[in-house]
This record gives C-alpha cells, structure tokens and sequence, in this order.
C-alpha cells in the first residue's frame, strides 16, 4: 500500500508465497477500508464512512459503502 502526493490509496496486491489469503483492515479520513486479497481476487470494502476512492494496481476505482468492489488477480 502507497499514498502519493495526491492523498490517493494505491495497492498493488500480492500474497507471500504459501499464503492462501491476507486480510486487513486501513483507516483513513473517517473511514475503515477492509481488504481482502486470494490468489483469485482482491475485494476492496468499506466497514465504516463515505465512498473512497483507491488506485488498484494502477485504475482508479471507487469503493461505495453499501457495495465493495471485487476484482480478479488478472485485473492487476
């Protein structure tokens, strides 16, 4: 995880090896952002606050709080 200058969250997911999954949770301006990374996808939802917007490897995506945002390890 990376914040630039522009204050955006930017991840760029990946899993030890012999991990079958991470999850964790980020806190930023009033909101808690859950993270949950596989060898499949990478799920992005908001636990508490307003939308957010992050940079997924690279794309720009908007995370709403009453719907994550779910995304296949391709998409990286």
């Amino acid at each position: 995880m990376r914040m630039y200058g522009d204050g955006v969250l930017s991840f760029m997911p990946a899993l030890p090896a012999g991990w079958n999954s991470l999850r964790f949770r980020v806190a930023k301006e009033g909101r808690l952002l859950e993270v949950f990374i596989s060898h499949v996808e990478v799920a992005y939802s908001l636990v508490e606050g307003e939308a957010l917007r992050i940079r997924h490897g690279g794309q720009e995506v908007e995370v709403l709080p009453e719907r994550g945002v779910r995304l296949t390890r391709n998409a990286l």
